[in-house]
């Protein structure tokens, strides 16, 4: 599930704070692949509300980039994909890989 502020907590109403790409999809969504950022640090959700709390709405988003989770390298890539083979049959595949230069469980 993706974290993200309600209007009242953004500066410029709801809006994802995750690290998340769309990859791939077919027109008919028979498939499709997402990329997301998962950090190893512990994902900074205070931070997050209260630096976006004190900005107005001329000023730019506080985004997960900004709170420096990723400075070090340390996440992982989790590739999502979906594949439907019928209306009752859809195939899920997650993959991970470790970015970080330690060895660590996800």
């Amino acid at each position: 599930r993706l974290f993200g502020l309600g209007g009242p907590q953004g500066n410029h109403g709801e809006d994802v704070k995750d690290m998340y790409y769309y990859l791939d999809a077919t027109p008919t969504h028979s498939y499709l692949k997402m990329l997301y950022k998962y950090p190893q640090k512990v994902f900074p959700y205070d931070q997050v509300r209260r630096e976006n709390a004190v900005l107005g709405t001329s000023d730019g988003e506080y985004e997960l980039m900004d709170t420096g989770i990723f400075d070090e390298d340390r996440y992982f890539d989790v590739y999502v994909e979906y594949a439907r083979d019928a209306v009752d049959d859809i195939y899920m595949r997650v993959v991970a890989h470790n970015r970080g230069p330690d060895a660590t469980e996800l």
